[in-house]
């Protein structure tokens, strides 16, 4: 799986390269590792916030914003949101 960034000049796209469940107190995750080009995702699992789910993954390329695929931009102007309270 892939995840897309953007700042509306060129689409960054990374390779997943983990994902885990952890308690709150595992900050240890969101340091960087030197030598390497990766994103952490971080989100609450519920309304209580009592576990994080922690995606990483490392880059995979870039490419301008008006070359990038029609489905990678379309996939900006989605709304999301997980949380069903």
């Amino acid at each position: 799986m892939k995840i897309y960034i953007t700042d509306k000049e060129h689409v960054y796209t990374y390779v997943i390269t983990s994902v885990e469940t952890v308690t709150p107190d595992r900050t240890d995750l969101i340091e960087d590792t030197e030598g390497v080009t990766e994103i952490t995702l971080v989100t609450c699992e519920d309304a209580a916030a009592t576990n994080r789910t922690i995606v990483k993954g490392t880059l995979e390329g870039s490419v301008e914003y008006d070359k990038a695929p029609k489905e990678v931009l379309e996939s900006f102007s989605k709304s999301y949101n997980q949380m069903q309270i």
